[in-house]
This record gives structure tokens, sequence and C-alpha cells, in this order.
């Protein structure tokens, strides 16, 4: 028996002076063993039928298991429970109880003995425990301002994911010597703990960003991580930038540190096309502080930063990173063969122009006679196009035959007669004129000055009719072309402010007042207008199926017209007896009043309201 492996024993059911016990599930065929105390008396019952007057194996196995394992011989042994019970009672102060049965709950699960007051209320005394759950942890604000009046200061730190080797953000402090420069120990910040106590919304958004790179560990969408990178380029802490040269040290330490500026880059990706038989050769190259910096000499850092001259530059744009990133892999050269260029240009070129200038060497200015074989008269045209619940407004620059959008970058080129290219000069300043002239018709368009080729607004935005007509008729009255507005889904609105004209005939009885509204060529019959103010309706529908919008201002006075008068065709018969109201009405509209003696009338008329 002292051989037995009592590890296997478990109870199915435990508790003061009663348990039933049987094997693990790994030991087939072990019967239930039920063990009771009463008394000096201790009762055994097991469903292996044994019919002898003697105790079975098991019964024998699993009372010796009982006596042998202290946390199942505790349920049995009452001097040895006591003992036991007497160091958790020390605590609650009842150690001196003689019976501590009555105060504490003695249970077994997951193989572990587990004591608990009866009492849930019973207050167990730990001083520190109690100390932080009820005294008061307020700390002194001259001790919170003493941690704050000290030499360190805070820096962003630029590096790699210690594991994944991904870039990373650190917010770290550092004491500083004499001269300003940092010093050891460089200390690591939790940025979390600064996120609950920034109230300025572009800190909360800085320190977030920096959490989001501090826990990357995998490859998010470039959108995502330039998005992130924007906010913490801004800022707006002003903290000091340093680099973590790893080259110097694995760790970060004042020596491994460098100074670095960080800012998005101001640049603009330039490509060269040269004709150099077979082939068709393209460089590149970056145009920023009024200096030229080929591939070849750009530096890619951590994946999204240009690094020149100390300080590192975010290339925000990811169409701009590709473009970088495709010739830094390719030796900063492509060569293409003239069998494949005009493939090559038709479907990678031109759309590339959309983003970046590409100066086709090979191609010359135009010359005086070709530009005198056709006539390249400049229009300006503002296209309308629907993308969901977006209309996008992009600003065209026509010249001649050949449109080109104001924000792109492609060169207008064009053939003479004898079958030679040639490249016309783009008006800038007629551009630039053309997209201030959109720019300054809504708040928003600011904001998207250097987003894409388009200025774009809400579909309930462009609709907004105190915004589109007012926008339409300074783009008309400026000789600029407007396109799409009919195409707009679900779009009934006539796109022209309505000019609103008064003529009134006076006989000796009677006033005729002739009322003509239009918008743009087409006209509202008197009867059209009407219906719309009996309705309360500021829409007016016309013939071509189109809505005219009344101004709110005019709405109220042509409703008292038609108060006082009455529709004959597309005239309005006012009585004389009404002159009173025809004087308060056309008091403040009459321009001009002719007396024609012969038939005793006056012609009274008002124009373009």
């Amino acid at each position: 028996m002292d051989k037995k492996d009592f590890g296997s024993i478990f109870p199915i059911s435990l508790e003061l002076n009663a348990g039933v016990f049987t094997k693990t599930a790994s030991v087939v065929g072990f019967p239930k063993v039920a063990v009771s105390q009463l008394g000096n008396s201790l009762i055994s019952s097991c469903s292996c039928g044994n019919n002898t007057p003697k105790l079975c194996e098991h019964q024998a196995e699993v009372i010796h298991c009982v006596i042998e394992q202290r946390n199942f011989r505790i349920f049995f042994d009452n001097p040895f429970r006591h003992k036991v019970l007497l160091q958790s009672a020390k605590g609650y102060g009842l150690e001196s109880e003689p019976n501590l049965d009555a105060y504490f709950h003695l249970s077994y699960s997951d193989s572990r003995l587990h004591i608990e007051p009866k009492v849930k209320e019973l207050l167990q005394f730990d001083e520190q425990v109690l100390k932080n759950s009820l005294v008061p942890q307020r700390k002194s604000v001259v001790k919170k301002l003493a941690v704050k009046d000290t030499d360190k200061r805070q820096i962003l730190v630029i590096g790699r994911h210690r594991y994944y080797n991904q870039l990373s953000f650190l917010l770290m402090e550092a004491d500083i010597t004499q001269s300003g420069k940092i010093k050891n120990p460089v200390n690591n910040i939790e940025p979390m703990q600064h996120i609950w106590k920034a109230e300025n919304p572009l800190e909360i958004k800085f320190y977030t960003a920096i959490v989001s790179f501090q826990n990357k560990y995998n490859e998010d969408s470039i959108d995502t991580d330039l998005e992130a990178l924007k906010l913490i380029v801004k800022n707006p802490l002003e903290l000091e930038v340093y680099y973590h040269d790893r080259n110097v040290s694995e760790t970060i330490s004042a020596k491994s540190l460098l100074p670095v500026g960080l800012e998005i880059l101001k640049a603009e990706v330039q490509l060269t096309v040269f004709k150099k038989e077979p082939f068709f050769e393209i460089t590149g190259e970056l145009v920023f502080n009024d200096i030229r910096l080929s591939f070849k000499n750009v530096v890619i850092r951590n994946e999204y930063f240009v690094y020149h001259h100390q300080a590192f530059h975010l290339i925000d744009n990811p169409d701009m990173l590709r473009i970088i990133k495709f010739f830094k892999e390719k030796n900063e050269v492509l060569l293409i063969h003239g069998t494949k260029y005009n493939e090559f240009l038709q479907s990678i070129l031109a759309p590339l122009e959309q983003l970046v200038h590409i100066n086709y060497s090979y191609i010359r200015p135009a010359t005086p006679a070709q530009l005198a074989e056709k006539e390249y008269k400049t229009e300006r045209i503002i296209y309308l196009h629907q993308e969901g619940n977006f209309i996008s407004i992009t600003p065209i620059m026509k010249y001649g035959d050949i449109e080109i959008p104001v924000y792109s970058r492609k060169q207008v080129f064009d053939t003479d007669q004898n079958g030679n290219q040639f490249k016309i000069e783009r008006d800038n300043e007629a551009e630039i004129r053309l997209t201030s002239m959109v720019l300054e018709q809504h708040d928003d368009f600011k904001e998207q000055i250097e987003g894409h080729e388009y200025f774009y607004l809400h579909k309930d935005k462009f609709l907004d009719d105190k915004w589109f007509l007012n926008a339409f008729e300074i783009w008309r009255s400026d000789g600029i072309t407007i396109l799409g507005f009919n195409e707009i889904k679900d779009n009934k609105l006539n796109p022209h402010r309505a000019k609103i004209s008064i003529e009134v005939n006076s006989g000796i009885d009677w006033f005729n007042a002739k009322l003509k509204v239009r918008f743009g060529r087409k006209k509202a019959t008197l009867k059209q207008v009407h219906r719309a103010i009996r309705n309360k309706s500021k829409f007016v529908r016309l013939d071509d199926g189109t809505q005219g919008i009344l101004p709110d201002e005019w709405i109220e006075k042509i409703s008292r017209y038609f108060q006082v008068g009455e529709i004959d065709e597309d005239i309005l018969a006012i009585p004389k007896i009404n002159f009173s109201e025809i004087s308060d009405l056309f008091e403040k509209e009459v321009l001009s009043a002719e007396y024609n003696p012969q038939n005793e009338m006056y012609r009274i008329s008002k124009r373009n309201v």
C-alpha cells in the first residue's frame, strides 16, 4: 500500500466528514468509494460489489489516501483542521475562537484547497490592501509640481521596432547638458498615460498615432500608416526629434541618438524621357527647396521618408512614394525598347502626368509656323461628375481641341501637317485664375487644394440653391462653361438664377402688369409661376422638365401681385380700384414712367431684377 500512487485519486464530492472518491479517467474501471465519519466511527462503501466482510482494496486505498493527503485529511481530522484554519483566522482576529468551523468554509476544486469565510462581510485586516482601497491617494500638488519642475526634456525618437524591424516612434525623456544636448539616462515614456491628460485634440491624435506604431506587428495599408504619420509630423508639442542609429548601438542612449528634422516633403517628382535608339531612357528627380535631387541621390529611410540634410521628409502621397520606390528598385533608370514605347506612353506615362511633370526631351516646342496652322484658342470649362453621394468639380483648360485638367502636369502636344510632334506651352496664369475662381466659391475647397485634380462636395451641399446658383452665375459671368449639371442623379433643378422683369401699362381705370421670369434661355409662363406660388413652393416647373428656383425675397412680392390681379394669358390685369395696393407694390420697382397723351396711359417698367 505504501507504494500506491495517490495522485490519481480525486473527490467527486467533498465536505466536512464526508466524501465520494474515484480515480481519473485514465484509470479505467475504478469504482466510486464513499467515506463518511460519524463520531468515532468511519463508514465506507464501494460500488465494486465486494461481498466479503473485509475492506475491498479500493476502500483501503482511498482511506489510506485520505490519511496521507493533507488536502483530503483536513475534511476529516478536526485537530489538524483547527491548526490549518488558525493561520487564516489570525488575519480576521479570530485566533481565540474555539470553533473555527463556524466561521470558515472549506472546498476543494481544480486540485486545490480553498478556505473562505462563511460570513462575506467578515473583514480581513491587511493594512496595505486596505490603504490602497480606502485611504485617499490624492498626491500633494506641490509634489506633482516638484516632479515636473526638472531639467528633463521630452523628445521624439524615430527608430525601428526591437523585434519586428518595423518603423516605430518612442516618446522619451532625458537630462540636458549645459550646452543643451541630451545626456544619459534616456528613459521611455508611455504615451498612453498622456492621452488621458491631454485636452487638445491634436495632442490626443499625436499620442494615439505614436501608440499605433508601437503596437504595429504586421503590414498595414500604406494609406493607414500615412494618416498616422501626418499626425506625428505635425508635432503639436514641438518636441525635438532624434533618430536612433542602430549602427552605433542597439540600445537607445545619448550616443546613439542623432538630432534630425521632421517635416512633410514639399517636392515634385519630375521625369525626363530621352530617345536613345533603339531605346527610350527615363530618369527622375525630386525638385524641392530650390534644388534638384536625382533619384540616384535620394535616400529612403524607414520606408516613408526621404532623408536629406539631416531631416526626415515624409512622402505623404502614396502614389509618389510608389514611383520613387519603383525607380530605386530599378537602379534609378528605366529603359524601354522602341517597339514597346508607344504602348508604355499611353498606358503608363499618360496617366502619370496627372501627378508628375514629364519632360519629353525629344519633342521640341512649337514653332510660329506650327502654331499658325491651327487656332489654339483657349476655353475654360468646369466639368461636374457624380460618384455616389459626392460631386467632383474639375477645372479644365481647353487648347484648341485638347482638354487639360488644370491640376494635371500633362503637357499639350500636337502634330503638324508633316507628322512632326511639337509642344504647346500651357497658359499658367489663365489656369491659376480658373483655379482661383473655383476655390473662392466654397470654404471646403481650401482644404482640398493639394489633394486631387478636382474639388468635391457632398451632393446635399452642392445642390444647396444658395450655393450653386451663386457660384454658377459668377463662373458664367467670367466666361466659364459648366458641363454635367443635368447628369447628376435625381436632379431636376435648373442651373440658372431667375431673371425677373416687370412692365406695367396704365389706363384710366386699370393696370396691366407683364411679369417675365426667365431661367437662362427658358421662360416661365405666368401660369407656371402662379401654380408654384399657389402651392407655396419656390420651384417653378418649366417646359423642359427642369425646375427653376424663385428667389426667396421675391416669392411674397409675386404672391401679392396675384392677390390684387387676374391672369389673362401672360398679363396680370389689375383694377385701378386697387391703387393703394399697386402703389405699395410698385413703389420700389418703378424705374421710369412715360405718359402717352393719345390714350391717356402711363407705362412704367422694371427690368432684370
